[in-house]
């Protein structure tokens, strides 16, 4: 048992009450409850925790649920000050303060309860709770936004977890639902969420049609970096690497064959271009005026000039650099392209 919560920041506060051991041990949950901003977000978590400490208002923990950070103000050996009555009642008397308001927006998503939010640390806070010997129940139900049952004989009697809304005499209504304690979080009391089905094997038919959707992508790309790049670039002897330790081998082999090509009718590919793209306008150095397809057409009539130097496979600068010098040579157009 440890008397601080592993992970939380600790920040000691002056006046924690002595405890009435003769109670059995609890947790208390409530919620920090701030007026948000226009856009839905809360105020900063410093501001309300600063704010709590100027007031002396402080619980145990303050919690953030969407990211795990905690701040704990008090021991467990004593108790806090965030309820107007019962802050002595237990062996432990662990006061939670959720750094959550009803309606908050995060990240674009809104929140309407605490057992909606991501949860992060949330099981870390109720197995901390089992060391204090504080047991995954609720001994007068799990909180609602009213109907809450206050007994005092339950209250005295009982170990667990309690809401601000379950303490005798007071009149706070918070923290509202929260998450199924014996699940972690995991399965929501509200069923907000519905929990996943374990996986199970895809179908045959199920790969096919994955399968199929993934060429009705891929297959257009393969066509336009054919058109766009001449055969003989594909063609050019590259240095064979290892797939696993990417060490070259000392064999030869082709971006054709990286690629999966087995043809280069690129009369035929360019045609899956649109036509606006192969109709775009060039001004060549003697005063031409030709268009794309005029231009690969150029480079496919002289596919020697695309040779040379070796290039290393799966290399987009040295691929990219080959099919410009190729334009260059060819067709003797003078530019320049950023890669």
């Amino acid at each position: 048992m440890s008397e601080w919560m592993p992970g939380a920041l600790q920040r000691p506060q002056p006046g924690g009450v002595t405890l009435d051991t003769s109670l059995p041990p609890r947790f208390v949950w409530h919620i920090t409850w701030d007026q948000l901003k226009p856009d839905g977000s809360q105020p900063a978590f410093s501001a309300v925790a600063d704010y709590l400490a100027r007031m002396k208002y402080c619980p145990h923990i303050m919690w953030n649920p969407f990211t795990g950070y905690m701040e704990q103000y008090y021991p467990a050996s004593v108790g806090g000050r965030a309820l107007k009555y019962n802050n002595q009642d237990g062996a432990a008397c662990i006061q939670v303060e959720v750094f959550f308001t009803p309606g908050c927006v995060v990240d674009g998503v809104r929140y309407d309860t605490v057992a909606d939010t991501p949860l992060v640390g949330f099981a870390d806070l109720l197995a901390w709770g089992e060391s204090l010997g504080v047991p995954l129940v609720w001994p007068m139900g799990a909180p609602q936004w009213q109907g809450n049952n206050r007994d005092a004989a339950i209250w005295n009697a009982n170990a667990g977890h309690y809401g601000h809304c379950h303490s005798p005499g007071d009149t706070h209504t918070d923290p509202g639902p929260m998450p199924d304690l014996k699940r972690g979080g995991i399965t929501l009391q509200s069923q907000s969420i519905t929990p996943l089905e374990e996986d199970v094997p895809l179908t045959k038919e199920e790969v096919d049609w994955i399968a199929g959707r993934v060429a009705e992508v891929i297959q257009p790309m393969h066509d336009v970096t054919r058109a766009f790049i001449p055969g003989a670039v594909w063609d050019v002897p590259l240095p064979y690497r290892d797939p696993v330790t990417g060490a070259e081998t000392g064999q030869k082999t082709t971006g054709k064959t990286v690629m999966g090509f087995t043809d280069f009718n690129h009369n035929a590919t360019r045609t899956a271009l649109p036509a606006a793209v192969l109709n775009q306008k060039f001004t060549l150095p003697d005063g031409t005026v030709t268009n794309l397809a005029g231009i690969l057409a150029a480079i496919n009539a002289k596919p020697t000039a695309a040779g040379g130097t070796a290039m290393v496979a799966s290399d987009p600068a040295a691929i990219a650099d080959a099919v410009v010098n190729a334009i260059v040579t060819n067709v003797g157009i003078k530019t320049t392209i950023t890669k």
